[in-house]
């Protein structure tokens, strides 16, 4: 009877845990979408809006204390390079 019971809830336990898979797979799926859109879209118009900003500071000097204070004077940081290798590990010399 014990057993039953054991048996009973563990496999109750592991259709539980597969539901939850499933469903956060389903919700990665739906949120790695939604950060897709948002890079091919949104990105591109903001920075597009970034740009008209600082052409419009370039022209008013009115305006470059305020596009200076959320925006910054310096440049952005260049994206770093992802597909360059870090450099191998020097070869160890050994102790005579």
């Amino acid at each position: 009877m014990v057993i039953a019971a054991i048996l009973l809830l563990t496999g109750t336990f592991f259709i539980f845990l597969f539901r939850e898979v499933i469903l956060i797979r389903r919700q990665s799926d739906e949120l790695s979408r939604i950060v897709l859109d948002y890079q091919k879209t949104a990105v591109p118009q903001l920075q597009e809006f970034k740009g008209k900003l600082h052409d419009f500071a370039k022209t008013n000097p009115n305006f470059a204390p305020v596009y200076s204070k959320y925006f910054g004077t310096n440049a952005p940081e260049p994206a770093p390079n992802i597909n360059k290798l870090p450099n191998p590990p020097s070869p160890l010399r050994e102790q005579p």
